[in-house]
């Protein structure tokens, strides 16, 4: 078991962040699936820096298949120059939904709205002044959603889009 927080944060003051927690437990599951520590960076999941290693990465494999950036970029973009663009989103999370669980939100847009979550763009919530947001992949369904959390979700193609 995890004696370190129960699914609502810490039990006492004396206890962890509800982001050094959830930090530790990306760490553990990188860690698990044979990540590099530096793929657990919280300055690496927020976009903020790159390693060299992965835009060798890409240099190579754009040298090798020069329409892989065209097609990496349409699957996220969309190839369809009509109304509605990108099947990727951002949007923000509907006030209803504010501290409910991810789960929920999942089952809610899902059903509802026609939209698949992929995961949340986040800031620490216990420190206002922290700027550095960061992105939790398809966090645990008990994940509390929080006020400032903004939700990658995909739309279906040819779909109607709703104004989120």
């Amino acid at each position: 078991g995890n004696n370190l927080t129960d699914e609502y944060g810490p039990k006492s003051k004396n206890e962890p962040r509800r982001s050094w927690m959830m930090r530790k437990r990306q760490e553990r599951a990188a860690m698990k699936e044979g990540l590099a520590e530096w793929q657990a960076n919280p300055y690496f999941c927020a976009g903020r820096v790159t390693v060299p290693a992965l835009m060798d990465t890409v240099a190579c494999q754009c040298f090798i298949n020069t329409g892989m950036l065209t097609d990496l970029l349409t699957e996220f973009a969309g190839d369809d120059g009509r109304a509605g663009g990108a099947l990727l989103r951002q949007i923000d999370l509907p006030p209803e939904m504010v501290g409910r669980t991810y789960g929920e939100l999942v089952q809610r847009l899902t059903l509802h709205r026609k939209l698949v979550p992929l995961g949340l763009y986040r800031r620490k919530s216990e420190n206002s002044a922290w700027r550095l947001q960061y992105v939790a992949t398809n966090p645990p369904w008990h994940e509390r959603l929080e006020i400032s959390d903004r939700v990658f979700v995909l739309r279906e193609r040819g779909g109607p889009w709703l104004a989120c």
